[in-house]
């Protein structure tokens, strides 16, 4: 007995946790832009197919009565949660808080969720459960929670596709790669055909796909390939839109996504003259043999020789020898004469 009232003074002594005080006073559902009418209040449920956007507004009010003193709603957060919508591996719950204003008596105020079922999302039945806490002037705390059904039901045919550019082209290497990736997400097996093009880069290629129906995870139900083309040198300078798409049999008219490839401007570099491009040797200085006197004198007296030797035999006292010659023998014959 005695333990009985030691929980009941324990309990007693604990914030109290009221339902009454808040509550949902309505809520809405929009799926890609059109209102759900099953949802309410109460919470309901609501049909949707992965990839399309949901947008779910939250109204909660304090439903006290305006004369009620004391009981303003603090610190009011209103939560969603999905657990998963996918396998187990894929990170794609969901969960997000919003704090809405303070609740007078009677007052109300709303929260508003964007978010988008994945396009990994099974066929089934998911529960999003919505939740509001707050806390009066008093201490005194509040909690309700509502849960709302996910109906998600795939569409007959309906595709995803992604169109990226893994390595862009440089003037070291003339090429690129690109990566597309496409998912069947309807109810249908999908035969479809990919085709990549643009004239201008001369690229042109063509690729069959079999897309069955399945799970997001299963090998045949997606297209996962890269592509590496090389750009003619001729092609000039710019940026050219490359257009992947598919063609599949609810979609004749394709699907269509494009990546823009830069086709970069190269300077050739000017060739350096070798003669430039050689560093200038290094001179190495030549030590001079040591002189003795012997050598100073010969390098004294042989000058001196040769030139003597050049006086004797050059063609310029040659010349003078030989008019001085000319002019002495010309004089004695004219004395020979006068004789």
């Amino acid at each position: 007995m005695k333990k009985i009232f030691i929980l009941l003074a324990v309990l007693l002594l604990l914030p109290a946790v009221h339902a009454s005080g808040l509550a949902f006073s309505d809520m809405e559902v929009e799926v890609d832009g059109e209102t759900d009418d099953n949802v309410n209040a109460a919470g309901g449920s609501f049909e949707a197919a992965p990839g399309e956007s949901i947008e779910l507004t939250v109204e909660v009010m304090n439903d006290y009565a305006s004369t009620t003193e004391d009981h303003k709603i603090k610190h009011i957060d209103v939560s969603i949660d999905v657990e998963t919508f996918c396998s187990h591996d894929l990170d794609d719950s969901i969960e997000e808080d919003i704090r809405i204003n303070d609740l007078e008596p009677d007052s109300d105020d709303d929260a508003v969720f964007r978010f988008q079922i994945p396009d990994c999302a099974n066929e089934g039945n998911y529960d999003l459960d919505v939740s509001v806490d707050g806390k009066d002037e008093n201490g005194t705390e509040y909690a309700i929670e509502e849960t709302i059904t996910i109906s998600v039901d795939k569409d007959a045919s309906s595709m995803i596709m992604d169109f990226s550019i893994d390595s862009a082209m440089s003037c070291e290497t003339r090429e690129i790669t690109v990566t597309v990736e496409a998912h069947n997400l309807g109810s249908m097996d999908e035969d479809a055909g990919l085709l990549i093009i643009n004239d201008d880069l001369d690229i042109n290629r063509f690729e069959f796909m079999d897309l069955r129906t399945g799970k997001w995870t299963d090998e045949d139900t997606q297209f996962l390939t890269s592509y590496t083309f090389d750009i003619d040198d001729t092609v000039e300078p710019g940026e050219y839109n490359l257009r992947a798409e598919i063609e599949y049999t609810a979609n004749p008219e394709g699907m269509a996504r494009y990546v823009t490839v830069v086709v970069p401007e190269c300077v050739a570099e000017e060739a350096v003259p070798e003669e430039e491009s050689k560093e200038p040797a290094e001179e190495i200085p030549v030590e001079e043999p040591a002189q003795t006197e012997e050598t100073q004198q010969e390098a004294v007296v042989a000058p001196q020789q040769t030139l003597k030797d050049e006086g004797l035999f050059s063609i310029p006292v040659l010349i003078g020898a030989l008019i001085a010659g000319m002019i002495v023998l010309g004089i004695l014959v004219i004395m020979l004469r006068k004789q």
